[in-house]
């Protein structure tokens, strides 16, 4: 017993001597400077003996600092969900009146994009009841943000789903030439899509995404709004189910 209290205290002691500075605290207000070298020297040799501390306190951190964000990103969704959930210009797939909404920030050249769409999009069918937001972001290039335009150029002829799930399941990765080569393919107004994709409309439909990923602190592809949650990454359809009916018992 007595032995972990001591290595409580020297690792309470350790942690004033890295926050004192931070805090605005001299370390000699916590130990004389005749007694630092030999105490730096019990905190380095313990840490040497015990690294596996190091180690606890990084994943401590890390811990915390994902709470922090999460706990952020909870707020600014509340903050921020008539822009997340009800733009007007926002496509919508699945059920324009479901009882949920989930909103998806995607690129049209991602991988991991391109390998949750199917089991999503079938999932979506499935429930009956899941408004799914579609909010173009992309991060990956003059490509991908081509393929947005066209995509969101496509929506004001009606016809976004078509197009989004064309690009969702080529073989290849979209490219200007081929995005335009689907958009002709299902048949678009291809001289109304072309003045389109270059429209005010449209380019303030993708600034609106990247500011809202930015305050969400979204950086990759594909993330998920489901309720106040903010799920980063390819989102596994057994998770994705959990919290759709999380949202579900939570709002009845």
């Amino acid at each position: 017993m007595a032995v972990r209290t001591a290595q409580r205290l020297l690792l309470v002691a350790a942690a004033w001597l890295v926050a004192a500075p931070a805090l605005g605290q001299n370390q000699s207000e916590i130990i004389s400077e005749a007694q630092k070298p030999a105490f730096e020297n019990l905190i380095r040799d313990y840490i040497l003996a015990n690294p596996e501390v190091v180690v606890e306190a990084l994943q401590l951190y890390e811990e915390k600092r994902k709470l922090a964000e999460q706990e952020a990103a909870k707020e600014m969704v509340t903050t921020r969900w008539e822009e997340l959930a009800n733009d007007p210009f926002t496509p919508v797939v699945g059920n324009p009146d479901g009882d949920v909404t989930v909103i998806e920030f995607f690129d049209y050249r991602c991988p991991y994009c391109i390998s949750v769409a199917g089991n999503l999009r079938a999932n979506v069918q499935a429930d009956g009841n899941i408004r799914l937001v579609m909010k173009e972001f992309p991060i990956l290039g003059p490509e991908s943000e081509f393929a947005a335009r066209v995509a969101l150029a496509a929506s004001k002829q009606g016809e976004y789903e078509k197009i989004h799930f064309a690009f969702m399941s080529t073989k290849t990765k979209v490219t200007k030439a081929s995005a335009l080569k689907l958009a002709e393919k299902i048949g678009l107004d291809m001289d109304r899509l072309l003045a389109d994709i270059e429209s005010e409309e449209v380019d303030q439909e993708i600034k609106k995404n990247r500011r809202l990923a930015t305050e969400l602190q979204i950086r990759g592809t594909p993330s998920f709004v489901i309720g106040d949650n903010v799920v980063r990454g390819a989102v596994d359809m057994a998770k994705f189910r959990r919290l759709v009916e999380q949202v579900r018992a939570n709002s009845s």
